[in-house]
């Protein structure tokens, strides 16, 4: 019977051992991990882009104040069958500029990113210049837009006048010279009610807005060192727009 507990004792003091030491690896194991948890979020936003010195691109917010303000253009013609004066539209842009920086910062807030995510005042300056810059010049750039498509013989051959964010009747009627207010109407309700029409077409008013603004070699060097950051250049069109527009 001695012998017995003996043996007993042996087995219950091992399984007390070896549920120890599981039990420090998992403690271990956890702690190393919510170590790892703390380190990262007081360094969060995109590691990899803040470890090369890249500013965050200025692109994605501006071509989406300009694709919202295509869309408030095109609410108030549809509803009212008039387009809202220059000013006016310089005074949406502001506010959805504004409002969509403000929206970032408290998002960079929220997560411990500012430093590495949100933009400093002279890159928020420059994404308020480029969306009053495409408001200013917005009948011009759009002319510009439909003309080049109607340029290039691909676009009409396989349908692609949509990647674009243009219409194939608004080329037609650009082409015979022949807009009208039912034409136009038409248009108008497109970019409302296609959400990848509009953000199509904001891509490419900015990228014929950014290029015309700032041509040439001495220019494009210009660009690659602005606000945004060393490649905050026309990156954010395909290779096949890139080439029909930017010629």
């Amino acid at each position: 019977a001695c012998c017995y507990s003996s043996h007993y004792t042996d087995k219950m003091l091992a399984l007390y051992y070896w549920c120890l030491f599981i039990y420090t690896v998992v403690m271990t194991a956890s702690q190393r991990s919510n170590a790892f948890s703390q380190q990262a979020s007081s360094h969060s936003g995109d590691q990899i882009r803040l470890a090369s010195g890249k500013r965050p691109s200025l692109h994605p917010l501006t071509i989406n104040a300009i694709s919202e303000l295509l869309r408030r253009r095109s609410l108030d013609y549809c509803s009212h069958n008039k387009i809202s004066e220059k000013e006016t539209q310089h005074q949406q842009g502001l506010e959805i500029v504004t409002d969509a920086l403000e929206k970032r910062k408290r998002a960079c807030e929220a997560d411990g990113s500012i430093s590495s995510d949100m933009f400093d005042s002279v890159e928020c300056k420059a994404v308020e210049s480029r969306v009053a810059g495409v408001v200013s010049k917005l009948d011009h750039l759009e002319t510009a837009l439909v003309s080049k498509v109607m340029s290039v013989p691909w676009v009409a051959k396989y349908s692609e006048h949509r990647t674009f964010g243009v219409l194939y009747d608004e080329c037609l009627q650009e082409q015979q010279s022949n807009s009208n207010t039912t034409h136009y109407l038409e248009v108008m309700k497109a970019i409302l009610d296609d959400p990848l029409l509009r953000i199509s077409r904001a891509e490419c008013l900015l990228a014929l807005y950014l290029f015309d603004t700032l041509k040439a070699a001495q220019s494009a060097e210009i660009l690659e060192n602005s606000p945004g950051g060393k490649g905050d250049a026309i990156d954010f069109l395909d290779d096949d727009r890139k080439e029909a527009l930017l010629r």
